[in-house]
């Protein structure tokens, strides 16, 4: 996101938490049993248009996850609810799981001062990351996520950078203890002075800083800017889209960033943020190396309706999940689904397809790498619903939000047990 004058702050900063996190606080009613849960995701979508019916359980592929920024909130919270079906996960600026329980979430969960945007440094972390804790020590309790004790060992991924002013490192630091507290394999990199972005290297964008205009949505963007959507969506830049480490996403710690953002949400850092995210997950020697990024398909990239995932009483409005999905799937996983790894990937505040068409999912190295390990990424997509600031994930029209019910996680693993017919069913970009 980029740095807004700070007379705006009500306006942007306190939506990205404030209203994703903050609206979220509240007893949970009507909790689910957790042995009927993978029943109930079963019987509460009507999939009949895909080839499949709710009497016959498909199983839930392994899958590994991953977000940026609101989007790494998503991913935490995905983990954390369905630990048992997650192979690992690594994030860029996002809050620890419970973190709207804490006081003021909207501005703790970004490490903010409430009268500006600049850094709180007495937010009292250590008894914070207790208490949420105990936020999900009840949620397990009650049978509404996954036992905890299945992130021991697991890989977790945590990057941070020095100039990220959105969500300060002393947030990542306490999602990095939380992990830790919960015995998982933690690997962090908080040094790289990167702003608020997703992170690249140069052989995934060598030039950084290079405007290529609105028609391939690549450089300097506000909200009034259009990218062209599919199926007119400009081919992917063959040396990539990306601002430059330290002034991508207008960060105002320098005076000479640009004013508005840098669309695609990506910089280049000099730093393999996808590949170091897969390899810590699944072990460096499982892990080839990626394809070159002109070698990147569009046709690869497949647009699909989420709607029908949906558990049945919600629309994509009340669940905050916009009408399309997409799915990155390499010519070999088509033929052969269940012999490929499966990844999920929570785009950014500013990174949904409705901002930036698909130079986000198709340029942040992901479907690099997925083309030379035989891996489907998929690309879930909020809907903004009216929030200034960004997207909607966390599907806090609910208080079930981060557990088994939430909508969001329940839409989503309705995808991936219907990966195949995704696949089979739906027209390439």
């Amino acid at each position: 996101l980029s740095s807004p004058p700070t007379s705006h702050l009500m306006k942007w900063t306190v939506p990205i938490f404030g209203l994703l996190l903050g609206h979220c606080v509240g007893p949970l009613a009507g909790a689910s049993d957790r042995g009927s849960v993978i029943a109930d995701l079963i019987s509460s979508h009507d999939l009949s248009r895909w080839g499949t019916s709710g009497a016959v359980p498909l199983k839930i592929p392994r899958h590994s996850v991953s977000g940026f920024s609101a989007g790494a909130s998503a991913a935490v919270i995905h983990l954390v609810a369905f630990s048992s079906l997650v192979d690992g996960m690594g994030i860029i600026g996002g809050s620890p799981y419970g973190c709207n329980s804490l006081p003021d979430a909207g501005d703790t969960c970004s490490g903010v001062v409430s009268t500006g945007h600049w850094e709180n440094t007495s937010i009292p972390w250590g008894p914070f990351v207790s208490q949420c804790q105990r936020y999900l020590a009840g949620r397990a309790d009650s049978g509404l996520i996954d036992d905890p004790r299945n992130l021991s060992g697991k890989p977790v991924y945590l990057f941070s950078g020095t100039d990220d002013v959105w969500v300060y490192q002393s947030v990542m630091r306490a999602a990095a203890d939380q992990f830790h507290r919960l015995n998982a394999s933690v690997a962090t990199q908080f040094d790289l002075p990167a702003a608020h972005s997703w992170v690249v290297d140069s052989e995934t964008c060598s030039h950084p800083g290079r405007v290529f205009g609105t028609s391939q949505c690549c450089g300097h963007k506000d909200g009034s800017t259009v990218c062209p959507l599919p199926p007119h969506a400009a081919n992917p830049i063959s040396t990539g889209c990306c601002g430059i480490c330290k002034q991508g996403d207008g960060d105002d710690k320098h005076p000479g960033a640009a004013p508005i953002g840098w669309r695609p949400p990506i910089n280049n850092c000099n730093f393999d943020l996808a590949g170091e995210v897969l390899r810590w997950i699944y072990g460096a020697d499982r892990i080839r190396a990626r394809v070159p990024q002109h070698a990147v398909t569009p046709a690869n990239l497949i647009q699909f309706d989420q709607t029908p995932f949906l558990p049945k009483g919600w629309n994509s409005s009340a669940a905050q999940l916009d009408e399309f999905g997409f799915v990155y799937a390499p010519t070999k996983c088509r033929i052969s689904i269940g012999e490929c790894r499966v990844h999920v990937h929570y785009h950014p505040c500013g990174g949904s397809f409705r901002d930036v068409s698909t130079s986000y999912m198709l340029e942040n190295g992901l479907a690099a790498y997925a083309e030379a390990n035989r891996m489907v990424v998929l690309f879930p997509q909020s809907a903004k619903d009216g929030n200034p600031a960004g997207d909607g994930w966390y599907g806090c029209t609910d208080v079930s939000f981060d557990t088994h019910d939430g909508p969001q996680l329940q839409t989503v693993l309705a995808m991936l047990r219907n990966l195949a017919a995704i696949v089979r069913n739906t027209t390439r970009v």
